[in-house]
């Protein structure tokens, strides 16, 4: 995609090129601005994951990026990354600039609360949207399920230890690859929803590219038999 942007009377031609694993130093670059917004927008190894269809591109500018990817046809753009946040409203002009040059509707996700509140209400169409929102725990907490809310969880867990003989352990490309995907398809049958073939894309991504990104991927057996398995990057860049 080739776009321009006027910034202070000068043109800015903005070259966006595939995302690959190569464009995770320009994710580390911006990594003191990002560093503490939780979304997965902002994480390297999720953003390639998600990557399923090979759609998303990126254009570092120096001291601002900007990322675009298609989903169901429609492009869409990530929150810019910068590395002074005072320039958000700046990127944000420019990334509205260039949808009105292509013609598209400008749709962007995963801005916080703080970046939204920014925003110019009259300007843009800003909307909380709980099907993408991300669930996010501290680890302390999922680690110990102290107090009221976590009542249930402990009883789930506690009652999981009685009845059933379990294990877990790492990943192991050679042994658990089909295992996992072969386990995902056979839940394929009790589900039925739009993204099913993306999903299992997915999957096969953070398996094949999992120790690239800098993931850990552990799976439980128990009732001898693989049934859950589970993906976490160890840090956000």
């Amino acid at each position: 995609m080739l776009c321009y942007a006027k910034e202070k009377e000068k043109i800015i031609s903005m070259q966006f090129v595939d995302l690959t694993l190569e464009s995770k130093p320009i994710f580390e670059k911006y990594y003191s601005y990002t560093k503490d917004f939780l979304g997965w927008e902002y994480n390297f190894a999720m953003t390639f994951i998600w990557n399923a269809f090979d759609k998303t591109r990126i254009f570092d500018a120096g001291d601002m990026a900007f990322i675009e990817t298609k989903f169901f046809g429609k492009s869409v753009f990530y929150p810019p990354l910068l590395k002074d946040k005072n320039r958000f409203i700046e990127a944000m002009n420019m990334i509205c600039e260039e949808c009105k040059r292509d013609g598209l509707d400008m749709d962007l996700r995963g801005l916080t609360k703080e970046q939204a509140e920014l925003l110019d209400n009259n300007k843009y169409d800003i909307a909380f949207k709980r099907d993408t929102s991300d669930y996010i725990y501290l680890v302390e907490d999922l680690k110990n399920l102290s107090g009221k809310r976590y009542h249930s969880k402990r009883n789930f867990v506690s009652r999981f230890a009685r009845n059933y003989k379990y294990d877990f352990r790492e990943y192991d490309a050679e042994r658990d690859r089909e295992n996992i995907i072969a386990l995902y398809q056979k839940w394929n049958t009790t589900t039925c929803h739009e993204t099913l073939a993306f999903e299992e894309k997915l999957i096969k991504k953070a398996l094949d590219y999992g120790q690239a990104l800098g993931l850990v991927l552990w799976f439980y057996m128990w009732a001898m038999r693989l049934q859950l398995f589970r993906c976490i990057a160890k840090q956000m860049v």
